[in-house]
This record gives structure tokens, sequence and C-alpha cells, in this order.
């Protein structure tokens, strides 16, 4: 691939992402000019039409807002399809680990990751998402054959959406349990 193909394959990555995130390109650079970065609406377009370069930490800021990396957003279309998936499964996994450390904000940031990986699960439908139920099944403590009997029963993309909402479950128990503990310590502060 040449350095156009990349830009053209992050310029219409941006325009896609945007998209199914159901945000204007007015809300993407409201975003945009949160961390920083002086954009406007106009700003955005030009770069989803092409017409604008995207400088290296724009890209990373654009890339964080959409939920994604600049490796997925400039990369081939299959390959960026695995990679978009594979950054929202990291998303996915990085915070349910710090789900059991805090449920404060976590909570939103988990399902905003998890929104992430459904959306990525439509933008392609790639078997990697296989490797995220199995993974979560495990973590969960269930065994293989629960695994097994599960993804015969149901289509990957059923078993997808079971698996979020189990995950869902599991992410409200753990902050059920940490809640006594929390208001048990915030009254021996006071």
């Amino acid at each position: 691939m040449t350095t156009d193909d990349f830009d053209r394959n992050f310029a219409l990555q941006v325009a896609q992402l945007r998209e199914n995130m159901d945000l204007s390109q007015e809300a993407l650079a409201r975003q945009l000019r949160e961390v920083g970065l002086p954009f406007h609406q106009a700003t955005v377009q030009r770069i989803e039409a092409g017409a604008r370069p995207v400088k290296l930490g724009e890209a990373f800021a654009i890339a964080q807002a959409l939920g994604s990396t600049v490796e997925a957003m400039s990369s081939s279309p299959k390959t960026s399809a695995e990679a978009h998936i594979r950054a929202a499964l990291g998303n996915v996994r990085r915070v349910s680990q710090l789900l059991v450390l805090t449920s404060r904000g976590a909570w939103e940031e988990w399902q905003k990751a998890a929104q992430a990986l459904s959306e990525a699960w439509h933008i392609g439908n790639v078997v990697l998402i296989d490797e995220f139920i199995q993974s979560s099944v495990r973590d969960a403590g269930y065994s293989d054959q629960l695994y097994a009997d599960f993804m015969h029963m149901f289509s990957a993309q059923q078993a997808f959406g079971q698996g979020f909402a189990a995950m869902e479950r599991f992410a409200r128990h753990q902050v059920e349990q940490q809640e006594p503990a929390r208001q048990a310590d915030d009254e021996n502060k006071q």
C-alpha cells in the first residue's frame, strides 16, 4: 500500500465510524476541540473528502474519539475490519479489568467499549468475535462444554448479544458487591 492508500483509507474510516456512531461532523469537531484540536465542521468535512491531510497527532485524537486506532483506520478494508474488532476487543477487556477495581465511572466506560465492539461487529463480521465470546465465557468461570453448547444453540451474532448480556449481569453484580464496602469506607472517612 502507498501512503495515498493509507490517507484515503483513514478519510473513509473517519466518515464511516462517525456515521456508525450517529455523530454529526459538528459533534466530532466539538469532541476534537475538547482535546485541544482547532477543528470545525468544515475541517471534518474536508478530511472525510480527502481534501485536507491529517497530522499524526490529529490522527491519534480522531481515532480515539471514534473508538478505534490509527492502524485500524488506515488499513485496507478487510484488515481494517479485523483491526477495529481487535481495538474494540482490547477496550472491552481493559475496561472490564477496571470494573473490578472501581465501579464508579468504569461502568459507563465499559458500556462505551461494548458499544464500540458491537459497532466493530457490524463493520466486519469476522471470526475474532468468537475468540471474545469464548474468553468471556472462560473468564466468567464457565466450562468449555457450556461454551460449546452455547455456540451450538445460537448463531455467532446471537451469541454475541447473549455474551454481552451475561457480561453486563456480571459487571452489575460486581458493582453491587463492592457498593456496601465503598459506603462503609465513605462513612469511616467522615
